[in-house]
């Protein structure tokens, strides 16, 4: 098992449908290392994904020792978009990409987690949001600016544009 679809209560699930024109349905995929996939494998088919034994799951094991990480990871996003471009079938694929371990050590997941949300907080400070109010961040930035920042820190969007005819 490679990847993971677990039901999950990301915001934009259901934002990005009412901020971005087109935009009917998203879902949130996750991926880890593999032995964490055969885990959340063995988890979901036992229904201890489930609300109620996912809670005791989390206290459990935050409440073990750390355990020592085996070799080199990171934090991945991988946002695909499917739909039509100029009429024609069309896929655009964004992934990121960081510091490795010799640079972020083990705070990947928290600095991918971190760098975004500071850099709106900035961004909201210096009057750059295009919105007011409580909206979605797709609502508020202008995404270029918002990955030129991520860029200055560290963090790269790679997008890549598939569409019908061309590989």
């Amino acid at each position: 098992i490679t990847s993971l679809y677990v039901r999950c209560m990301n915001g934009e699930t259901r934002t990005m449908p009412k901020f971005i024109k087109g935009v009917t349905r998203v879902d949130v995929r996750g991926t880890f290392r593999p032995d964490i996939m055969r885990t959340l494998q063995l988890f979901l088919e036992q229904g201890l994904l489930e609300p109620e034994p996912r809670k005791f799951l989390r206290a459990h094991f935050l409440s073990q020792p750390k355990p020592k990480e085996p070799g080199l990871w990171a934090f991945y996003l991988n946002v695909e978009v499917v739909g039509t471009h100029q009429g024609r079938a069309a896929r655009r694929t964004f992934r990121t990409t960081h510091p490795g371990m010799d640079q972020w050590g083990l705070g990947a997941t928290a600095k991918m987690t971190g760098i975004p949300a500071s850099i709106g907080a900035q961004m909201l400070a210096q009057g750059k949001a295009k919105a007011k109010g409580v909206v979605a961040p797709e609502a508020c930035f202008v995404p270029e600016e918002f990955f030129r920042e991520l860029e200055k820190r560290g963090i790269k969007v790679h997008e890549t544009v598939h569409e019908e005819g061309y590989v």
